[in-house]
């Protein structure tokens, strides 16, 4: 007897999170009619495409840190003197929504696609923005 990884109680997941969205209808009637074998096929695929999803979000982070970071250089070119004033005079520059300054670092590290490592940096930059 072949043993199987897939989990049925998951796939919805797995596939959203390979996707971005729930499977559809003619998902689930392909699901339910095929073989395990054949799920396990299928299973492998949403596992690839997961982690081709995921390299492709990792390569988009580098580029958008890559683009912040070049903005803030600029900045200094300016005339700032510190790395929280180039930060905010780019954050400022880039009339970001009010909802993402008042949702916080977080809500600007989404909005700007950069990773959460940037929340401690930004915190007092954003706060110093919501008062304004």
């Amino acid at each position: 007897m072949a043993e199987w990884a897939f989990d049925a109680n998951i796939v919805s997941d797995l596939y959203k999170d390979a996707f971005g969205f729930r499977p559809s209808e003619g998902f689930w009637t392909d699901w339910i009619d095929s073989s395990n074998d054949e799920k396990q096929s299928i299973w492998d695929f949403l596992i690839s495409a997961l982690k081709a999803s995921i390299a492709a979000e990792k390569e988009i982070e580098v580029q958008n840190v890559s683009s912040f970071e070049g903005r803030i250089k600029e900045a200094f070119l300016t005339g700032m003197f510190t790395r929280a004033e180039a930060i905010q005079a780019v954050l400022e520059a880039l009339n970001l929504p009010d909802y993402s300054l008042m949702y916080g670092s977080e809500s600007v590290c989404f909005e700007l696609g950069l990773p959460l490592s940037y929340k401690t940096e930004f915190d007092p930059i954003v706060a110093k923005m919501q008062q304004n």
